[in-house]
């Protein structure tokens, strides 16, 4: 699988490394201000934050779904354009799964359905590592490599990760 999987990702390392730097350094500029610790401070920044990223994120994931389905056709470039509509909505995304928990982690109801989360995100490298290696078993040992549909993810996905949280 090498030149499906490594030569692609190596490629393309330059590229991923810069946008994660960014997400970077933009949390640790949000930590440096007190957006995590004095809430109350900065809540209009963290609404505007939820809003604009809402309001940019939905066409960029209507955009997705139209050149997916081809009522949107760019020929040769339609994958590129995806790709490239892909990672915009996913920093758009972040920004808004970020701002959305730091609005209900207000509310003290939310604080307690939340909470089990924040287990599995103290042990996130042993979660990350163990996610890999079921995965690795269900597609090397069970054979499931390209063969796994949206509807079966989703399911290990609600069995594993509860599992996780409990052991975490």
């Amino acid at each position: 699988r090498w030149s499906n999987e490594v030569a692609p990702i190596l490629l393309n390392m330059p590229f991923s490394i810069l946008g994660v730097l960014f997400m970077f350094l933009l949390g640790l500029a949000a930590g440096k201000i007190g957006v995590f610790k004095h809430f109350s401070n900065h809540r209009r920044l963290v609404v505007t934050v939820w809003w604009i990223t809402l309001a940019g994120s939905v066409p960029l994931l209507l955009m997705i779904m139209l050149l997916h389905f081809g009522i949107v056709d760019y020929g040769m470039l339609t994958d590129y354009a995806i790709d490239t509509f892909v990672v915009l909505s996913g920093y758009l995304l972040s920004l808004f799964y970020i701002s959305s928990l730091l609005i209900l982690l207000q509310k003290e109801a939310w604080q307690r359905v939340l909470k089990p989360f924040s287990f599995a995100g103290r042990m996130a490298l042993t979660n990350y590592l163990m996610q890999t290696v079921i995965g690795v078993g269900l597609f090397t040992g069970l054979n499931y490599f390209g063969e796994m549909n949206l509807a079966l993810g989703t399911l290990i996905c609600i069995i594993v990760f509860p599992l996780q949280i409990g052991f975490s």
